[in-house]
């Protein structure tokens, strides 16, 4: 029989957190096994990131929507300012930035360049991403990675 033991506050040489590794692999189940709150899945590597950024960068829904169930802060910036929610919006992710603004994500944040989320929409999905930050979506798919880059 195998146990499988996870570390949940250990951080790697480069100060990722497991949440934040379990959250950029699209790995929702790890995340559910440390059964944790807020207290492990906001819980910042080096850089201030969170596993909500993580999450939100590399467009994993299933994951951000558990991150969000834990009721997981999701205006924390990182060491430039960047939040989820900004994440989602450079990512180009519709769905991601949906989710977010609907489970009460700050659009009106600014980094440290002095840029909203609006401000980073660009692409082909621009008019898709400001309607969604302005709350304007209709209702959101839950795909195990939904990401439109």
């Amino acid at each position: 029989m195998w146990v499988l033991l996870i570390f949940v506050r250990a951080q790697s040489n480069g100060g990722k957190t497991a949440a934040m590794f379990a959250a950029s692999g699209g790995h929702v189940e790890v995340l559910k096994a440390m059964q944790r709150g807020p207290s492990l899945l906001d819980l910042p590597s080096a850089d201030g990131g969170t596993a909500a950024m993580s999450a939100a960068a590399h467009g994993y829904g299933d994951v951000l929507s558990y991150i969000i169930e834990k009721k997981c802060n999701l205006n924390a910036q990182d060491e430039d300012g960047w939040t989820a929610l900004m994440y989602a919006v450079a990512a180009g992710n519709v769905e991601n930035v949906a989710r977010l603004i609907a489970a009460g994500a700050n659009p009106k944040i600014k980094n440290s360049d002095g840029d909203d989320a609006a401000k980073l929409a660009a692409g082909k999905n621009k008019d898709a991403l400001l309607a969604a930050l302005k709350g304007k979506m209709g209702t959101i798919k839950e795909d195990k990675k939904c990401c439109m880059m």
